[in-house]
């Protein structure tokens, strides 16, 4: 089992002191040693990262610093980099039980695997809170179940969603060579949502899936950063992550994950809802927030899915929520957020 080298990948950008300091303690504390760590300083401009590079000069670690360009190039030069048989990612304010890199390398070494996925743990406030998928038993994916996997990627754990997580890097252990082969890489043009379309392709041109059940990966939970945070750019994100949806899905010549991706629309544009046409820090007037609010939501990219809908995966105020913007009551939309 130790001639299994795994590469993991951190990176960093101007990330808490304190959170980085237990995301490498968990690192170096793995049971399992034939690790090389890369933490690549993606541009920070915080004075306090700089111990880090001091603290990282251990044989098994290197800090690779660079300008700022986002985090997909830094995953992807990450990957390029990595001299592992095997590519794991971990946020820089996130950390890993002590044992995850061994109860990896102990699957691997047993059978050829393509992607490992694993359950996690949320930390809020330094309290875990344990999200185990429906599949109960560590197991290879059969092809039913690995369809449930890419489903997952568009439910967000709703819906019947099998798989927490889905959507994530973080949580899985990826063959290199297999990442190589179908030139899987990080969408570097976008800003959100370059996750779940790598994990896609990773599901898809898979030919092994192993599920393990354990947690062995604790994502904490940055609490300023979710809900109603107001974003001026995710109209322009939300439509590229769904061309590129669109793409796989002519390239691949699927269609048999249409219904759920339909679900993942409306999630899109309702997040867009909150976030930007209703924010109360948009700046701009009544009129031209519902003008463009119209315009997207009657886009070919988001028409057909918003009619086609199937109720029955929403919540019964997501189904308020739906009627609202499928019959454009902007108005309603607008007190409520």
């Amino acid at each position: 089992m130790n001639n299994i080298l795994i590469s993991i990948i951190v990176p960093v950008y101007n990330t808490n002191c304190d959170f980085l300091e237990k995301c490498v303690k968990s690192l170096l504390e793995q049971t399992y040693k034939n690790i090389e760590i890369l933490i690549i300083d993606d541009g920070s401009n915080s004075e306090n990262l700089k111990k880090y590079e001091k603290i990282c000069s251990v044989s098994n670690i290197k800090w690779i610093k660079r300008k700022n360009f986002g985090v997909s190039t830094t995953r992807n030069y990450g990957i390029e980099n990595a001299n592992g048989n095997y590519i794991m990612f971990v946020d820089s304010d996130d950390y890993l039980e002590v044992d995850a890199c061994e109860k990896m390398a102990d699957i691997i070494d047993k059978q050829d695997i393509d992607v490992i996925i694993s359950n996690a743990n949320k930390v809020i406030n330094e309290n875990k809170e344990f999200y185990n998928s429906k599949i109960n038993e560590s197991k290879m994916l059969n092809k039913m179940e690995r369809k449930k996997l890419i489903d997952s990627i568009f439910l967000d754990g709703i819906g019947g969603s099998t798989f927490y997580f889905a959507d994530t890097p973080w949580a899985k252990l990826f063959k290199k060579d297999f990442l190589n082969n179908y030139k899987i890489h990080f969408e570097t043009e976008l800003k959100m949502g370059e996750d779940g379309i790598f994990n896609f392709e990773a599901y898809y041109n898979s030919k092994s899936i192993y599920f393990m059940n354990d947690s062995i990966y604790n994502y904490r939970v940055n609490e300023e950063s979710v809900c109603n945070k107001y974003n001026e750019f995710i109209v322009e994100m939300y439509f590229k992550i769904l061309k590129k949806y669109n793409d796989l899905f002519d390239k691949y010549n699927i269609k048999d994950y249409r219904e759920n991706y339909d679900y993942f629309a409306f999630r899109q544009l309702r997040k867009q809802v909150i976030k930007y046409f209703c924010n109360n820090k948009n700046s701009r007037s009544y009129k031209i927030r519902k003008k463009q609010f119209l315009e997207v939501k009657n886009s070919e990219i988001y028409k057909n899915s918003i009619e086609n809908l199937d109720l029955k995966k929403l919540s019964n105020s997501r189904k308020i929520l739906y009627f609202l913007i499928r019959y454009d009551m902007f108005f309603i939309l607008n007190k409520i957020f």
